[in-house]
């Protein structure tokens, strides 16, 4: 099956604008509307092609030898963010809240639907492998830049602290999966996986705990990997190698000594949520004005309040009324 190389000049600015977007909102967006028109022109050129003999070839060919890993992974991240709008959309029309509140899953679905487009439909674009090389570069420095706004500014991000280190969480998980291709260079390979430990440290200097889950999922991953013996297969272990596995366990041994003031206000923060945690169990009360807690009570309420009444809502109106009765 023909597989067209995907257009240069709309890949250079597609990467060139993600690999900025950490440092400004704008950029962010212009990336996401770039690759949504990528996608819907993807879909214009698959209906002319498919109404020639061409088209209805590939078609066929397609048919026979079924989905590649690449549309695959396009298919499974559609499903999952569909899943994951409808989970939000539930509970948001049981409680009737304003509805432009949930733009940011349909900005995902958009995306899915745009990325399905590019790789499963004809012409079945795919990226060369200098595209591929440059992709991760491009993750790589977003990565980078990301972890560089937040030693600069801290918690002042772009965005709103916990909306940005989700977005540069996304980034670090698209770059990880690439950083085990075996084809590729050891040293780009080092330099990746540097991004994806940058690209971490962004997210953890955010001090945004709700995407702290970022380190777990790397930690699982990684375990896998290696599991797997795909890390241990990055290179022939040189001495190169062994001099950066040296420095990053240096580097670990001084922030423990160090203890900069970053670490000890991040350790502060997940220290936090263990207190409240366990405060909302022994004082419900009390715990209610905390940041924990507030949410801990907020949701047991609401649990008691659908339990009540599970099929038919209660309004907007009465949700504001019981959350100031509560």
């Amino acid at each position: 099956m023909l597989r067209r190389p995907f257009p240069a000049v709309a890949f250079s600015l597609f990467a060139l604008v993600l690999a900025g977007a950490p440092t400004n909102t704008k950029l962010g967006g212009l990336a996401w509307v770039l690759l949504c028109l990528m996608g819907f022109w993807a879909f214009l050129r698959s209906e002319r092609i498919q109404q020639s003999d061409i088209g209805l070839q590939f078609t066929a060919n397609n048919a026979l030898s079924g989905p590649s890993p690449v549309e695959e992974a396009a298919r499974i991240w559609l499903f999952a963010c569909l899943a994951a709008t409808a989970i939000r959309i539930i509970p948001h029309a049981f409680w009737q809240d304003d509805w432009d509140r949930r733009h940011a899953e349909f900005r995902l679905v958009l995306g899915a639907l745009a990325t399905v487009a590019l790789v499963k439909w004809p012409p079945f674009y795919r990226l060369t492998s200098l595209q591929k090389r440059s992709m991760g570069d491009a993750l790589a420095m977003a990565c980078a830049l990301g972890m560089g706004v937040t030693v600069l500014y801290g918690r002042e991000t772009p965005l709103h602290a916990i909306a940005w280190a989700v977005s540069l969480s996304f980034l670090v998980c698209l770059l990880a999966p690439m950083v085990l291709d075996p084809l590729l260079s050891p040293t780009r390979r080092m330099l990746w996986a540097m991004g994806v430990m940058m690209g971490c440290m962004g997210v953890v200097l955010s001090q945004s705990r709700g995407v702290y889950g970022l380190l777990i999922w790397m930690a699982l991953a990684s375990y896998v990997a290696a599991s797997n013996r795909t890390l241990l297969q990055m290179s022939t272990f040189r001495l190169r190698t062994w001099l950066g596995l040296a420095l990053v366990f240096g580097g670990f041994i001084w922030l423990l000594s160090a203890q900069p003031a970053w670490l000890t206000s991040v350790v502060h923060r997940l220290s936090e949520v263990w207190v409240e945690a366990s405060l909302s169990q022994s004082n419900p009360g009390e715990a209610a004005n905390t940041s924990v807690g507030s949410r801990l009570f907020l949701w047991s309420r609401a649990l008691d309040a659908i339990e009540v009444q599970p099929w038919f809502g209660y309004g907007k109106e009465n949700s504001i009324a019981m959350i100031k009765q509560w």
